[in-house]
């Protein structure tokens, strides 16, 4: 079973490109305000406002009928590709057996699409299934920069370097699909 764990994002916490969540919600973690579906952001890549669109597995949790924001959640503005939010905290945070009848999966590539695009969605739409993962050590938390890894699939698999913030290149499908991935060490 696949479980995946995902931080809470809160008012403040930057994106992978320096994006920053400007509003959130009513509630609040240790003084701040809850990031949520929707909340304001500031893009100073683009120079644009954008806005935080919740995407990938999660445990429903609304606040005001409005889903809060996870780690991994993106920003939509004008960057050609979404910056990814990363929280600030690693004690708020909750893990998605996402293979579990009550997990939620939301934002496909086409609802983004269409979202960025200003089309409403169409559930009609042929959906497809994209994720960047960000690599870390489990133990420590350490991000792992420049590391060298495999990601395989059924549908095939993808090897390379993660960035600078230790996100790997987007691995696409047309259905959900589990993934295995390897790490290796430095100098690789």
């Amino acid at each position: 079973m696949p479980q995946i764990t995902r931080y809470y994002l809160v008012v403040g916490d930057v994106a992978d490109n320096g994006a920053v969540i400007m509003t959130g919600a009513r509630s609040l973690y240790h003084g701040q305000n809850d990031a949520q579906d929707g909340s304001s952001v500031f893009c100073p890549v683009c120079k644009s406002a954008g806005v935080l669109k919740c995407v990938g597995p999660r445990i429903s949790n609304k606040i005001d009928g409005v889903q809060k924001a996870l780690s991994g959640d993106i920003c939509l503005c004008k960057c050609p590709r979404p910056p990814v939010f990363i929280a600030t905290r690693s004690t708020y945070c909750m893990t998605v057996d996402t293979d579990a009848d009550w997990c939620v999966h939301l934002g496909d590539s086409s609802e983004i699409a269409a979202l960025r695009a200003g089309i409403p969605f169409d559930a009609d739409h042929s959906q497809m299934f994209d994720q960047y993962f960000q690599l870390h050590d489990e133990n420590t938390g350490e991000i792992f920069k420049n590391r060298f890894y495999k990601i395989r699939c059924s549908s095939g698999s993808i090897s390379g370097y993660t960035d600078a913030s230790g996100f790997t290149k987007k691995v696409t499908a047309n259905s959900a699909e589990e993934v295995k991935i390897e790490i290796f060490g430095e100098g690789i």
